[in-house]
């Protein structure tokens, strides 16, 4: 039975690394900084209520988007907790590739910025009010760059300042406990669903995923990936409708497969124990059945991953950094 799933994930894998801009895809989910967060919504909202001003400074391990990417917009998430009761103001937008490490973030914005900074955008910017979101993929603000900027590494600035704010807005971002692990559910299901835990053991953490509802006492087979956003010319999710799942997407490229088979309430588990320092992004999806499913992707943030961190001053009272991820969500295209 085992080797039958395996035998359509033999054809699933080789079928991505061959297809082309002619397979079929739902709605690609849209680029998003710190990557792990592409489809994934963070878990703190950023708002700037109640000031004429604001600032932002983050900064973004090299490693969140290719070198050479070129950003000609850049969007804040809508939140999906809060509403945005609507926004305007004069913004200015800073960008500099940064030789800065994680540890190496001042709180002094000056700090962390050279004469290779760059100023990308300059004037006056509104959103109109926005609902609580249902949709990761969806932006209260864009804003078009002046002047596009091409990320060349090793580390990524960007640094948002807001004059003459009337209203405020709520953005998405990301709050990491330090030495906590985050699970963040992406993407849907053409049956079952998988989530994800942790528990603190002797000299690190065990990492537990869980399948439910998956067709009963069946192959399956956990993917794991470090890629969630695109490869081989396609953006994630893709729609494997074409190789005969009708309905599933492949939400990450599989760079590697662990077979498990279902029991007979259609459950499956999966348990890893990694040392400490469990610094790591991870994506993982889950297929079951003799005729495959693909459930939900579950993106997790190992331990203090130092994929971002930032610096705030809000009408004068600055926050940060940390010496865990802490950040604005952004949109990138």
């Amino acid at each position: 039975m085992r080797f039958r799933v395996s035998a359509r994930l033999a054809l699933l894998v080789p079928g991505l690394l061959a297809a082309s801009s002619s397979w079929a895809q739902v709605t690609p989910h849209t680029r998003t900084v710190p990557k792990i967060l592409t489809g994934a919504y963070g878990n703190l909202d950023v708002a700037a209520p109640g000031v004429s001003f604001w600032r932002a400074q983050g900064w973004y391990d090299g490693k969140n988007l290719p070198n050479g990417f070129t950003i000609r917009e850049i969007g804040f998430r809508q939140s999906p907790r809060n509403a945005s009761p609507g926004f305007s103001g004069d913004m200015t937008i800073i960008m500099e590739n940064s030789s800065l490490a994680f540890s190496q973030v001042s709180s002094a914005f000056a700090n962390n910025l050279t004469v290779a900074a760059q100023v990308v955008f300059s004037g006056s910017v509104s959103a109109p009010a926005m609902p609580v979101s249902s949709d990761p993929n969806t932006a209260v603000l864009w804003v078009t760059l002046d002047t596009p900027f091409v990320v060349s590494g090793p580390n990524l600035i960007v640094d948002i300042d807001v004059e003459n704010q009337i209203g405020f807005l709520v953005a998405d971002g990301l709050n990491q406990v330090s030495q906590s692990n985050m699970f963040l559910r992406a993407g849907s299901s053409c049956g079952g669903d998988q989530s994800a835990s942790d528990a603190a053991v002797a000299g690190g953490f065990t990492y537990d995923y869980a399948m439910t509802g998956a067709a009963p006492s069946a192959p399956a087979a956990l993917l794991f990936s470090t890629e969630n956003v695109a490869a081989m010319g396609l953006r994630f999710p893709v729609d494997l409708g074409q190789i005969g799942l009708a309905g599933c997407e492949l939400g990450l490229l599989p760079q590697a497969v662990v077979p498990l088979a279902t029991d007979p309430t259609g459950s499956a588990t999966l348990s890893a124990t990694v040392g400490v320092p469990p610094y790591f992004t991870l994506s993982t999806q889950a297929v079951h059945g003799l005729n495959p499913a693909t459930t939900n992707v579950i993106n997790t943030i190992g331990g203090d991953a130092e994929l971002a961190n930032a610096t705030t001053d809000t009408g004068g009272r600055r926050f940060g950094p940390k010496s865990y991820n802490v950040a604005l969500i952004y949109f990138v295209r």
